[in-house]
């Protein structure tokens, strides 16, 4: 820079059209017998006591920044802080702090980094929040997703007794009911759950999701079959029944009916549990045994008789012979009317110490039901026949449904002692007070 005492003339004429417009003061200025410090403060003193008188002076003059905004200096000291140049050795050391950050965009004062760098840290954070998010629903998706059972409708499956988690895991995803082993066990364990899983036989429908699967196995799904037994069959007619639906054989279920421990349990006083084997629709489990069903029925009949009889205690015996008598009526009846009736006739006949004379135990004797009974099949030997007999059978030839039990706990009271079935199709029987009676109406009814 030029000496402190240089002074410089007017420009020539030719250069009378350039004129450059000193910036604002910057402040106070030191005077002139100070020397100046450095090439600003020498072209602020110029520009602010003197115009422009040469062209370099121009040139400083327009290569001078121009601060973006002014503030008065409160004092000299603090306009020389400014203006002046760091100490050498420091503006390496603090350049970031003095005029900003360097990024691989450029330098950024630290207030516009901060500003910048903000909103794009919390979008690059975003952006990974919804990437895991994303991949953790896949994942949970894959793991807890139905299964393979698009080939089939319906899959069965048998969990084994004592069966750990990891058994039942991937039996189940190697059926096609869960998408994975891994998944299945990783839900049950959050749960707390996996010993409250019960063995058993399942059947799961297509589509199935894994918690469904967990709350199946956690329940105890029971496959079940449905049976109807009607009323008024034998013993080995409601063994057929049982047979058919492939719960237990049909000798299994006459054994266990035959099972001497069982009849003791039930106070039964016959050799077998007919007419104890009460006629209704059940559902049974499809794992139950011949013990379990021969039960479940008996169970059944005796509620029944505790309704009947009012709560009032009945012996073993006297309600053996009201289910004999029962058992009777429910073959002879064909219609629910006439029970009570029938069930007054044989009563009537009994007291009088007479044979009953039921072809119902005709019947029962040849085991099949005949179409129509033969005059020598009256006297076929048996102690059933009630032909050659006096009184009741030796025990139940059915097993009567609520209506006959009815029937035999409360008979009509009559003084008839003979019926015989009407051939007009109307299901009906004509009773008769003495056996001149009873010729008149075979007369009527069977011409």
């Amino acid at each position: 820079p030029p000496p402190a005492a240089a002074h410089y003339s007017p420009p020539p004429a030719a250069e009378e059209n350039l004129h450059v417009e000193p910036p604002p003061p910057v402040g106070a200025i030191q005077p002139e017998s100070e020397p100046i410090t450095s090439v600003q403060s020498f072209a602020t003193e110029q520009l602010e006591d003197e115009p422009v008188t040469d062209h370099f002076s121009a040139e400083m003059a327009l290569s001078t920044p121009e601060p973006a905004s002014y503030e008065e200096p409160e004092s000299a000291e603090e306009v020389e802080h400014v203006d002046s140049a760091p100490p050498e050795g420091e503006a390496k050391g603090n350049f970031s702090e003095r005029e900003g950050i360097i990024t691989p965009r450029g330098v950024y004062a630290e207030s516009e980094y901060r500003h910048f760098s903000a909103p794009k840290v919390a979008r690059v954070l975003g952006l990974a929040a919804a990437l895991l998010i994303i991949f953790a629903g896949v994942t949970a998706y894959s793991m807890f997703k139905p299964g393979d059972l698009l080939r089939e409708q319906i899959v069965e499956v048998d969990i084994p007794p004592a069966s750990s988690l990891h058994d039942i895991a991937h039996q189940l995803e190697k059926e096609g009911v869960v998408a994975s082993a891994v998944g299945f066990k990783a839900y049950t364990k959050v749960q707390g759950v996996g010993r409250e899983l019960k063995a058993g036989h399942y059947r799961f429908p297509q589509n199935i999701w894994t918690w469904d699967v967990l709350a199946e196995l956690r329940r105890g799904q029971i496959e079940t079959m449905t049976l109807t037994f009607p009323e008024g069959l034998m013993l080995k007619e409601v063994a057929e029944i049982v047979a058919q639906s492939e719960l237990v054989s049909a000798e299994e279920f006459i054994a266990k009916a035959k099972d001497k421990v069982i009849l003791q349990r039930w106070n039964i006083p016959g050799e077998s549990a007919e007419g104890y084997l009460f006629p209704e629709t059940y559902t049974f489990a499809k794992d139950l045994n011949a013990t379990q069903i021969v039960n479940m029925l008996l169970e059944h009949f005796f509620s029944v008789v505790e309704d009947l009889s009012a709560g009032r205690k009945i012996s073993p015996e006297l309600l053996f012979e009201k289910t004999t008598l029962a058992s009777i009526v429910e073959r002879e009846a064909k219609n629910v009317d006439e029970m009570s009736r029938i069930a007054g006739v044989f009563q009537n006949r009994i007291e009088q110490d007479m044979r009953l004379e039921s072809c119902a135990t005709i019947q029962y004797v040849f085991g099949e039901p005949k179409k129509r009974l033969l005059n020598k099949d009256l006297r076929v030997v048996s102690p059933y026949n009630t032909y050659l007999h006096e009184g009741l059978p030796p025990g139940p030839i059915s097993n009567p449904g609520l209506n006959a039990l009815k029937a035999a706990f409360f008979p009509e009271d009559n003084d008839y002692l003979f019926f015989l079935a009407k051939k007009d199709g109307s299901n009906q029987h004509a009773f008769s007070r003495d056996y001149k009676e009873h010729l008149l109406m075979q007369k009527k009814y069977h011409r």
